[in-house]
């Protein structure tokens, strides 16, 4: 195993400080893995942000499935255009 000092011991909840002047856009899937940290994560940020929840989708869905990605890339669409 190759050792990844500055990335293992990073703990994203520490640092959500860093995000309080970063505009967010959010995209998970439903049954992800990830999705409750995720959401936790979502909900801890102080800046301007939004989330979208892909229904059924996991973690790498949304990355290829035409379904779901499509719905990303819309959210993104729609979110930054009103905050950029």
């Amino acid at each position: 195993m190759i050792p990844l000092p500055g990335i293992a011991s990073l703990h994203i909840f520490d640092h959500t400080d860093r995000f309080a002047k970063i505009t967010v856009f959010m995209a998970t899937g439903e049954t992800a893995y990830s999705y409750e940290p995720a959401i936790r994560f979502y909900n801890s940020l102080n800046g301007p942000k939004r989330s979208l929840i892909l229904k059924e989708a996991n973690h790498i869905e949304f990355y290829w499935k035409d379904e779901f990605a499509d719905q990303a890339v819309a959210g993104i669409d729609v979110f930054f255009r009103q905050h950029i």
